[in-house]
């Protein structure tokens, strides 16, 4: 109420009519302002009610399902409006990028296969599975996908590299200086 008498002349400031008429007036305005704060809200991804979600899954064409939690549907929706018509690079980090529980880089060496290093620690989204579905999704269909998950010391000059589900094969190698791809 305070807002709005606040803005009043002095004279009406004192009389008890328009305190009573403002004081009417003013709950309905608290709660059209809580109503535009839930819209501002609404528009911005990460603070969007899970009903709005809902509906932007629908506009990006998704199945709407319940089981994924809401952080990993938020994430495929940012990754969707990321997408442009023409697929580069930078448009394939800014779909990976979207998981922002992981660390990931994407190359595309020797113009043969998508590379995906997951640079730990926190380099694997907890939900790749879904991540995964929006790269393949995005790129091109005959791009086949590589990976790797590269542990990189803070300390010592070193990266250890490891292929996807901790199979036998590990490289140690120098860590690369900056601006130089290993591969």
């Amino acid at each position: 109420m305070d807002k709005i008498i606040n803005n009043l002349p002095s004279t009406y400031k004192k009389d008890m009519w328009v305190q009573a008429l403002m004081r009417s007036a003013q709950l309905q305005l608290d709660e059209l302002e809580k109503d535009a704060i839930q819209l501002g809200n609404e528009l911005m991804l990460n603070l969007t009610s899970e009903k709005q979600l809902k509906v932007e899954e629908m506009l990006c064409g998704f199945d709407i399902s319940e089981k994924d939690s809401i952080i990993s549907r938020k994430a495929n929706v940012s990754a969707k409006w990321k997408v442009k018509p023409i697929i580069t690079l930078d448009t394939l980090q800014a779909v990976a990028d979207s998981w922002e529980d992981g660390n990931i880089e994407l190359s595309y060496p020797n113009a043969d296969s998508l590379h995906l290093t997951f640079i730990e620690p926190n380099g694997v989204p907890q939900d790749l599975q879904g991540m995964y579905k929006a790269l393949r999704e995005v790129a091109p269909a005959h791009i086949p996908f590589t990976a790797e998950r590269v542990y990189k010391h803070s300390k010592a000059n070193i990266c250890i590299a490891a292929v996807p589900k901790f199979s036998a094969r590990i490289i140690i190698k120098s860590k690369p200086k900056d601006g130089e791809q290993s591969g």
